[in-house]
């Protein structure tokens, strides 16, 4: 029995308009707008119901993007948790700071410090000096010391853990504490998930009479694959119990993105509100586990296929975005900053350096050409990069880069290097004039970085 859900990407990927049923309308209101930023942890391309799957109902997610804006064609920075989430609190390719991979014991020197590098700023750090109370929940994965942890990144709260991944049982059993602000606090009884959604909208509850960003950083469903068992009884119909288990684990997350919603609403804030939701990166697709779907999209997480670096981005904002409305071009996390930026009134400076742009003028169609022409991606000794419609690719090993044209192969199943050879040329021309222009990696798990050096 095949339980994967099916996808409806390949038709939105191809539609020829890259905006459907642009919004015209203005922000009614003067009071600042509030920002929810929803960050899931492996999830799958395809695996919301809003996308066609149909072994689960993902309602409050879905609901998302049936108010607001879903962004067929939207990519990460990374294809690992630890840099892409870098990438997108930055609006910067995390190449430009040297975090490239996960943080890992190999490092480019011994004095070369694992995080989040501390030059850079945060979208915390951008919209405090607009006046915003700024909070995190959840997983943190971009640094161990004290003043790379959120409470000194710009987040006024914080509650959460900062490693790959948390028990979501029996979580006081981990080695990785939980966290409130600057001091461990236990977790007690109770479900992971459940507790980020109910922390999430007690945030809501204190600062729900000011203006707010709230940053909820999932790490569901990532592994370990642990389910809440009478959510797990659900779907005793789903035969494969990774594929189970991980439905069942998306499920709670629902339910907590939930209760986030319903706390906008009994503060009627959902309307000054804008809700994003996505994912750091494509779901796991390998030989040892195989629960998640990414559709139509070559393989998952960990690879620079589409299928590691592609993910639903879903944007809900009332006063400019109509219901139910699709944007077909490629954008990036990279753009959620500068987009985030612009709705609460700030101005992006260009000192600031930001590789993504603010998307509000693409989406109310003032700006009709591609957001980007050009996206890269490296991790070691991977590197992709997107030009227009083609996608040039150089995979692990001593292999040689290989080309598609993505407006036609969506899947990456037909290898056009021989036959383009000039194409390939050019782009891999412009890729290393990029690579040269960004640092090499500090830290990470590839041993090519520098020596081993661990943690005392």
């Amino acid at each position: 029995m095949n339980n994967l859900c099916p996808t409806m990407l390949a038709s939105t990927l191809l539609l020829a308009s890259p905006y459907v049923s642009a919004a015209s309308q203005t922000q009614s209101t003067s009071q600042k707008p509030n920002v929810v930023l929803i960050l899931a942890d492996d999830l799958g391309s395809a695996d919301l119901s809003v996308l066609g799957c149909r072994d689960i109902q993902t309602s409050n997610i879905d609901s998302i993007a049936q108010k607001g804006i879903t962004f067929t064609q939207a990519y990460v920075t990374g294809a690992v948790c630890g840099p892409s989430r870098a990438g997108l609190i930055t609006g910067r390719n995390q190449q430009r700071f040297g975090f490239e991979d996960n943080p890992g014991p190999f490092r480019r020197s011994v004095d070369t410090r694992v995080g989040l590098d501390l030059n850079e700023r945060t979208i915390a750090d951008r919209l405090k000096p607009l006046g915003y109370k700024t909070g995190m929940v959840g997983k943190w994965h971009d640094g161990d010391d004290a003043d790379f942890q959120p409470p000194a990144r710009g987040f006024d709260e914080f509650y959460g853990f900062n490693n790959g991944a948390q028990r979501y049982l029996n979580v006081d059993s981990s080695n990785t504490p939980m966290m409130r602000g600057k001091q461990p606090e236990k977790h007690g009884a109770g479900y992971l998930t459940d507790t980020f959604g109910r922390e999430s909208a007690e945030f809501i509850e204190r600062n729900h009479d000011q203006p707010f960003f709230l940053f909820l950083s999932f790490n569901a469903p990532h592994g370990p694959m642990t389910a809440r068992p009478d959510i797990l009884e659900k779907y005793k119909h789903i035969e494969d119990i990774g594929r189970r288990r991980y439905v069942a684990m998306i499920h709670s997350m629902d339910v907590a993105v939930g209760s986030v919603l319903e706390k906008l609403r009994e503060h009627n804030l959902e309307d000054n509100t804008m809700i994003i939701f996505l994912s750091d990166h494509g779901g796991v697709k390998n030989k040892k586990a195989s629960w998640s779907d990414n559709g139509i999209l070559r393989n998952g997480k960990g690879t620079l296929w589409d299928g590691g670096i592609r993910t639903p981005i879903l944007i809900q904002w009332k006063p400019m975005i109509d219901a139910g409305t699709t944007y077909t071009l490629p954008v990036s996390s990279l753009d959620l900053l500068p987009t985030i930026v612009a709705t609460c009134g700030g101005k992006v400076e260009p000192e600031w350096e930001l590789d993504g742009v603010n998307l509000l003028p693409f989406i109310d169609g003032k700006k009709t050409e591609r957001p980007h022409q050009t996206l890269y991606w490296r991790q070691n000794e991977m590197w992709a990069m997107r030009d227009g419609d083609w996608k040039i690719f150089k995979d692990r090993g001593n292999v040689e880069p290989k080309l598609f044209n993505l407006a036609k192969d969506p899947s990456e199943q037909r290898n056009l290097a021989n036959e383009n050879s000039e194409k390939l040329s050019e782009l891999e021309a412009k890729y290393y004039k990029w690579d040269a222009s960004v640092e090499k990696p500090r830290f990470g798990w590839w041993k090519k970085i520098g020596p081993r050096i661990e943690n005392k």
